[in-house]
């Protein structure tokens, strides 16, 4: 009996700070800003909100998954003011014909694209130009310790090119560890000493640029393959921690497990 060792090589710091960008932008692929606001107006600045709207495609066809309280605030805000859309990408979505299903117990909601709408969505080279199609759905829900990459488009890092014209910034974390997990959802507090790289005061992140992340995609390395195991759902300054909602409870039809 022959016995062959395996050799393991230790990743250089070039190599470890690469995978680390790769793991960071990774999510950046399958999410786009999700706006809501009056239609432009040439002259009057534009007054709006935004969050993050995640891609990806499920057996019924390709789905935007985002927070539901961001499609509630669009929802509101449309019952009072018919001018007020809800846009993801260069597209606009109506709620009312796409909404598959919503969720506020699990801050979920899931909307049906359209595929000529993908053409307005699907814009870019790189950032939101793809719909993450999963090995096998639902996810398994993470576990503690488990390392999580997600990112979004922060409301901070949002300017305005023209009256018509946004530009959105993002931000993203290719390995924050899970430091709680439950049937709901998820967190993970920030070890801002490991950051390989940070902007912001003092080389730590302002804390008002998480708002407009909401909706951003969360994912898992699991056996060599990504799953989306979750959207980012807030986060509490006090605890310097991000909560995900767990997409364990999304159906591969786009419905929405009710409450237990």
């Amino acid at each position: 009996m022959s016995h062959n060792p395996v050799i393991r090589r230790m990743l250089t710091e070039s190599e470890f700070s690469a995978l680390s960008e790769f793991a960071a932008k990774f999510p950046l692929r399958f999410a786009k800003a999700a706006i809501i606001g009056p239609r432009p107006v040439p002259g009057t600045p534009a007054k709006i909100n935004s969050g993050t709207a995640t891609f990806v495609l499920l057996k019924v066809g390709y789905v935007a998954i985002t927070c539901d309280h961001i499609v509630r605030e669009a929802q509101e805000r449309q019952a009072v003011d018919p001018n007020v859309i809800f846009q993801i990408g260069d597209a606009k979505i109506d709620i009312a014909a796409q909404l598959i299903d919503q969720s506020s117990y699990r801050d979920i909601a899931t909307l049906k694209i359209q595929e000529h709408q993908l053409p307005d969505i699907l814009t870019g080279k790189e950032i939101g130009t793809n719909f993450f199609a999963p090995d096998a759905w639902p996810p398994s829900r993470p576990t503690e310790g488990e390392y999580v990459a997600f990112g979004g488009f922060p409301g901070a890092l949002r300017t305005i090119e023209s009256f018509q014209d946004l530009v959105f910034g993002t931000w993203s974390s290719g390995a924050s560890p899970v430091s709680s997990s439950s049937e709901r959802q998820f967190a993970t507090h920030f070890e801002r000493d490991r950051w390989l790289q940070s902007f912001g005061t003092s080389e730590h992140l302002a804390m008002n640029v998480f708002g407009g992340m909401s909706g951003g995609p969360a994912f898992i390395l699991r056996e060599h393959s990504w799953e989306l195991v979750g959207i980012v759902k807030e986060y509490h300054e006090t605890f310097d921690t991000v909560f995900f909602s767990c997409l364990a409870s999304v159906r591969d039809d786009g419905s929405i497990e009710a409450e237990i």
